[in-house]
């Protein structure tokens, strides 16, 4: 049996957590060595339970905050939760997986406390230059591969060493080497602070409690949106807009969303959206979760914080294939266009 939680402690620990996310925020802020991080604030940070539910975040880039988690939830499924080590790092940016382009790159690093797994901290950053074609990045490129290097699910750090040959190989695609390997720290260094800012709360208040804690902060969560939701008119919405091209055709792009509410429940379901495009507008699933996520989150309880127990009533349904939920190799560079509209 878990222990017996007050709400004071409750509400410390809620406050901890994301007191910890925003050092975690501040320190990769800092820390980097691109503009693109400490001027724009292109970057967003999380802390995750075991089970990859979120804990606390700091302020960043919405898009960003809305998927972390599934790329947890990705690299748990490839090495299986046995396959994590303590001081291990792990580093992504495939558009198919974690949504957006290959310039932002997904950082992770599980928490261990006294040998075993709690957790996990998260970064995503926007770097200045993964290579490709153009300086930056491009607007007209008609494949993935042109766009820069794609990194799947691999260690950056292996039981507190940093893999030197990964950083070298993902540093020399970078026309700025020096600035790739710093913001890659910077990463680093940031998931570094929330693991170590956990491991300090775990020591004060114990794991149980912890965790007891967190299930009261989801439930709470879970309450809210589900009531709010309820005070919506059951029924059918329906709407649809089309960008006027793909940035390469003149084939206009169609978004077509229809939101059912039954209940306590929403589901948004984006079938009959348009296929994928031959310009750079698509993006990878995971990232169209995230953006539902953001305009159900504008809605439905907006003051209140995000957690674990926030998006259980949401269902998002989207059709392989389209530009939405995008497969090699449909470039992705400029993905945030068709989510904007």
């Amino acid at each position: 049996m878990g222990a017996k939680v007050s709400p004071i402690v409750v509400e410390i620990i809620r406050n901890a957590v994301n007191s910890a996310a925003r050092e975690m925020n501040s320190c990769l802020i800092k820390s980097a060595f691109g503009p693109g991080i400490y001027e724009m604030k292109d970057c967003s940070v999380g802390i995750f339970n075991r089970d990859a539910r979120l804990l606390g975040q700091s302020s960043g880039l919405p898009i960003f905050l809305g998927n972390l988690e599934i790329c947890i939830n990705i690299v748990t499924e490839r090495i299986g939760v046995c396959g994590y080590r303590e001081g291990d790092v792990f580093v992504m940016n495939e558009p198919y997986l974690q949504g957006t382009h290959v310039a932002d790159v997904t950082v992770l690093a599980p928490i261990f406390y006294r040998g075993e797994l709690h957790g996990f901290t998260a970064v995503r950053a926007a770097m200045q230059d993964m290579g490709g074609k153009d300086p930056i990045g491009n607007a007209d490129s008609t494949d993935v591969y042109q766009e820069g290097l794609r990194i799947p699910p691999v260690r950056l750090c292996s039981e507190g060493k940093v893999c030197e040959d990964v950083m070298e190989i993902i540093a020399i695609n970078s026309r700025y080497h020096t600035m790739m390997k710093g913001d890659l720290n910077a990463c680093i260094a940031a998931c570094h602070t929330g693991k170590t800012r956990m491991n300090e709360l775990y020591e004060r208040y114990g794991t149980d409690v912890i965790e007891e804690a967190a299930k009261e902060i989801f439930r709470q969560s879970e309450e809210l949106d589900r009531k709010a939701v309820a005070d919506i008119p059951d029924g059918v919405y329906e709407a649809e807009g089309y960008l006027d091209n793909d940035g390469l055709t003149d084939e206009p792009r169609r978004l077509k969303v229809k939101i059912c509410i039954q209940g306590e429940v929403m589901k948004i379901d984006l079938s009959g959206s348009s296929r994928m495009g031959s310009g750079p507008i698509n993006c990878g699933r995971a990232q169209t979760i995230a953006a539902c996520r953001v305009g159900y989150k504008q809605i439905i309880n907006p003051k209140s914080q995000v957690s674990g127990g926030t998006f259980q009533n949401l269902e998002v349904v989207v059709e392989k294939g389209t530009f939405l939920a995008a497969e090699e190799p449909a470039p992705c560079g400029w993905y945030f266009t068709g989510l904007a509209f």
